[in-house]
């Protein structure tokens, strides 16, 4: 019978194979820590922090209220605009506008937009010298309530809808959607441009409908606890909160 090996150096590790090993193992670890945090540290780069930014607006057209959709790029530029009915989703929408920048535009306005009717066809195009003018926000002066910062202007997506509104695009759909040759886009958007709001909005008319002898409208707003606005009503003798325009924010 062969007998176990009692000699127990034969079984012990060299003493200067033993660092190698440890020298190595700490090497490889040191490593693998060092590339983690690397590849930690180009991640964290690459995470966009979250930005507030116009989602769609609701306005009123021929007695519906109509949704305008935007999308945008990595630098929160507007790059499309879809149209469509008041609850469709992204999938019903239909391409209206479509935004062109220069190179070394960096700002929230195009250079121009490509507009589009409803069988799909580009039918023109809005050059950024036709643009509406559009007010400034001023983030340095304090109001006192009830008026405000106007914080549509402070979002990507409301300047451009401010430089639109109530501009006139060759839509030639059919029925609420649009039966004219034309339509007028966002047209009550444009009462919101102001560099600051107030609770209410009063827009002067030559005539009113509702009996009495006043001079203008009367629009109600009202906004979200981060004090954007998010709707904008009419109110007289016969109507009361009778919707114009809505507006929803994502953060993307």
């Amino acid at each position: 019978m062969n007998k176990p090996n009692s000699n127990p150096k034969s079984l012990a590790m060299p003493k200067h194979t033993s660092l190698i090993s440890t020298g190595i193992a700490l090497f490889l670890a040191a490593c693998s820590l060092s590339s983690c945090q690397k590849e930690s540290e180009v991640n964290i780069k690459h995470i966009k922090q979250k930005q507030t930014v116009v989602d769609y607006i609701l306005d009123l057209e021929n007695l519906y209220m109509i949704k305008y959709s935007f999308q945008y790029n990595d630098q929160y530029q507007v790059t499309k605009i879809y149209r469509g009915e008041r609850h469709a989703n992204i999938s019903q929408l239909q391409l209206i506008a479509e935004a062109h920048y220069d190179t070394n535009n960096k700002s929230n306005l195009p250079d121009s937009l490509s507009t589009y009717n409803t069988r799909g066809f580009k039918v023109g195009v809005i050059l950024a010298k036709d643009y509406n003018s559009v007010a400034k926000a001023n983030s340095n002066k304090q109001y006192q309530w009830p008026e405000r910062n106007n914080k549509l202007l402070t979002v990507p997506g409301g300047e451009l809808a401010l430089a639109i509104a109530g501009k006139k695009i060759g839509w030639s759909g059919s029925g609420h959607m649009g039966s004219g040759s034309t339509i007028e886009i966002m047209d009550h958007l444009k009462f919101l441009n102001r560099s600051s709001l107030k609770d209410s909005i009063q827009i002067p008319v030559s005539s009113k409908t509702d009996g009495t002898n006043r001079k203008f409208d009367d629009f109600h707003v009202k906004y979200n606890k981060l004090g954007f606005p998010i709707d904008m009503a009419m109110y007289d003798a016969v109507n009361a909160d009778f919707e114009q325009v809505k507006i929803n924010y994502r953060d993307e």
